[in-house]
């Protein structure tokens, strides 16, 4: 009897560890897909996130002339629907990802030579210009920042005075990778630390959206 609770208890704590370090390297790949792994994933979220990205675009009014980027394009699937309603503007995206890249340019390939610009690039380490940009939108990806301040003062810096900031996700991958903002409040007030002059809050189901103006 004793022999088996043993065993019971190593085999409980080996599946624990091994479950824990399969979601350690899920929430890597998320963070920065790589590999064949990386490959999949970024491939999964070009389809899987259509619904927050049009529930994320209906937010802000975009026309053929505005200037726009897209911080963390994932997948792709922002980018695609932009280009697909508005094909003459400029539309900039950074991702940290190769994978990331690879899949949204082979999803994109139509709109690559009509004024979209892809880089891999960290949102905290931008290379655009001050007040370039009319709108910038980070959809589903502040929540792996490992540089939250630093990333939300680059993306206000690239910001044109009187833009348009828009960051959106799911309420759960808050509550999950970030605890520190799990009251909204706090994440709308360090939004004005940054520098933003108004900030509102949209929720709908389990999706969020902050719309912030410089």
């Amino acid at each position: 009897m004793k022999k088996r609770l043993l065993a019971f208890i190593i085999i409980t704590i080996i599946i624990s560890c091994l479950y824990k370090l399969l979601l350690y390297y899920l929430i890597k790949q998320a963070k920065q897909p790589k590999g064949f792994i990386g490959k999949k994933m970024t491939s999964i979220w070009s389809t899987y996130f259509t619904n927050l990205n049009q529930w994320t675009l209906n937010k802000i009014k975009i026309d053929n002339h505005t200037i726009l980027l897209i911080v963390g394009f994932g997948g792709g699937s922002s980018i695609s629907y932009i280009k697909e309603h508005y094909p003459y503007l400029r539309l900039y995206g950074i991702d940290i990802s190769k994978e990331s890249l690879k899949t949204t340019t082979k999803r994109n390939q139509l709109y690559m030579n009509q004024n979209l610009f892809l880089s891999i690039s960290d949102v905290a380490n931008q290379e655009y210009s001050d007040d370039f940009f009319d709108i910038v939108i980070a959809e589903q990806t502040h929540i792996y920042w490992s540089k939250m301040s630093k990333g939300l003062s680059e993306c206000y810096r690239v910001l044109k005075s009187g833009g348009t900031f828009l960051v959106s996700c799911e309420i759960d991958k808050i509550r999950y990778h970030l605890p520190d903002y799990q009251d909204h409040r706090s994440f709308i007030d360090l939004l004005y630390t940054i520098g933003f002059d108004y900030v509102t809050m949209v929720t709908e189901n389990n999706y969020i959206a902050f719309i912030a103006t410089k």
